[in-house]
């Protein structure tokens, strides 16, 4: 903070991650999370493709929709519906890579982040 009390979001280095992004491996948090965490785009939707992918290849094994089985949009939405061992959701993850004196970078990236998760189905609420 600077004499006024406001942050510096210059000095953006010194500054540890937003508490929902800190150490993923005791979190217990799934690909796709952890690619949110690590603030990369590419990671994200390569994650939500690999469940397509997956699902794709099991598609002789699964029952039509018609029939009770599952859509590709059904399986992305159960992965951006997965919460970590501390109850947090990839799309609390992303918003809070907005904060914590963000560069104009950091906030630019959250929201196209938490935008992949929203049109695979994850709830805002």
């Amino acid at each position: 903070e600077d004499s006024k009390g406001e942050h510096n979001i210059s000095d953006n280095n010194s500054v540890p991650p937003h508490p929902l992004c800190m150490n993923s491996s005791q979190y217990g948090r799934s690909k796709l999370h952890e690619a949110v965490c690590s603030k990369s785009i590419e990671g994200v939707k390569n994650a939500l493709k690999m469940v397509n992918v997956q699902s794709e290849q099991t598609t002789a094994e699964k029952k039509p929709a018609s029939e009770g089985g599952e859509h590709d949009s059904q399986i992305s939405k159960k992965l951006v519906s997965q919460c970590d061992n501390g109850g947090f959701f990839p799309i609390h993850s992303a918003a809070a890579l907005g904060m914590l004196r963000a560069t104009s970078d950091d906030v630019d990236t959250a929201v196209e982040i938490t935008r992949i998760l929203l049109d695979a189905g994850a709830d805002a609420l």
